[in-house]
């Protein structure tokens, strides 16, 4: 596959597919620091890397291990992993003046801004997990080219502990790797991906498909939520339990909150799953509960439903009118002789308390 950029020519190479940005470029002022990336023609760049350094600025070469014939016979070489590719910390004043002076031929890397081009600025975060991923220095650590990864189908993840202790990136199942790789990005210009164990991964941005079943799923979010609100696994002693439901929760949350329901009915269910929903998660709850007020006004009254919302509401909002209002029907309830549903309803609204 041709590409415009020709130090990716001899980049290590087994999966194709398109870019994820996982971070903007920026712009800066001439005279800040950041992350700016040269390119050193005629495979000058660990020559250009260590006049750099001597002249005491911050650069990065990323290497790998390359096994290469030479008359006959194999041979591991320690070798830059894309041609030509320096990274250098410094300011823009500082990298021109150092260009002038140099014997090597060294040009800035830009992409285009409207009708002009700028200097492509690597963010430092992403730079920084790229550095230490790659710094390695294993056959295990593989680089691509942009155009050879999709990342949108994995799932966004922190390290925790160990040598990549807080590194941010992509987890992501590589074409001919056995288990998933954390995959970093330095955006438009190069990937690398290296095995992890999943025990120390966090995933905090993932995609949630939307609910295909939304009566069972809003029916179960609100059983879920009843059991964190009212009787939680102890976060100390029972941390799987609660963390399992707290992501249960979670997810049937994300699979949800954008739909809308087209019945009264079905539209207060789920704004009463959502509002209980968000107190279970500690999210901010004043959207959905005023999506929730105006679900619950349209409600027949002294039905199921509308009993629930207001006991259930009642207490989460601390409104006292709901409640009484609640209190009111389950009473009338209990003087008729509740049904099988209507004690039920009574059963599970006990468990909330004010």
């Amino acid at each position: 596959m041709h590409n415009k950029h020709p130090f990716f020519k001899d980049a290590l190479t087994d999966c194709a597919a398109h870019l994820y940005f996982l971070q903007s470029w920026t712009m800066a002022d001439s005279d800040s620091k950041h992350w700016y990336v040269l390119r050193a023609i005629f495979r000058k760049e660990e020559i250009v890397r260590d006049k750099l350094r001597l002249a005491g600025y911050r650069c990065y070469v990323p290497m790998c291990y390359r096994v290469d014939t030479v008359k006959g016979h194999k041979v591991r070489r320690f070798v830059p992993a894309i041609t030509e590719l320096v990274f250098v910390y410094a300011t823009q004043e500082a990298i021109t003046d150092f260009k002038l002076h140099c014997k090597e031929t060294v040009y800035w890397l830009t992409k285009p801004n409207g009708h002009k081009r700028e200097r492509i600025i690597v963010p430092d975060k992403a730079m920084e997990d790229f550095i230490r991923v790659t710094q390695k220095n294993e056959q295990s650590v593989t680089f691509f080219r942009p155009d050879e990864l999709n990342l949108n189908k994995g799932d966004h993840i922190r390290i925790h502990g160990g040598i990549f202790d807080g590194v941010e990136g992509v987890l992501l199942k590589v074409k001919g790797k056995r288990e998933k790789q954390l995959v970093i990005t330095v955006p438009g210009i190069t990937a690398a991906a290296v095995s992890i164990h999943p025990e120390i991964v966090e995933v905090f941005s993932k995609k949630v498909e939307l609910s295909r079943n939304t009566q069972a799923d809003r029916r179960e979010l609100i059983r879920l939520c009843t059991r964190m609100l009212t009787s939680a696994p102890d976060r100390l002693s029972q941390s799987l339990e609660y963390d399992m439901l707290h992501q249960e929760i979670f997810r049937l949350y994300e699979s949800l909150k954008t739909l809308k329901g087209y019945v009264p009915s079905a539209e207060g269910e789920l704004s009463l799953s959502l509002l209980m929903a968000e107190y279970a998660l500690g999210e901010n709850v004043h959207e959905t509960e005023q999506r929730y007020l105006r679900a619950l006004a349209l409600q027949k009254q002294q039905s199921l439903l509308q009993v629930r919302m207001l006991y259930i509401g009642g207490i989460l909002l601390k409104r006292q009118d709901l409640l009484d209002q609640a209190q009111q029907s389950i009473a009338i309830w209990k003087s008729n002789g509740p049904s099988d549903r209507q004690a039920e309803i009574i059963s599970e609204t006990s468990l909330f308390v004010w």
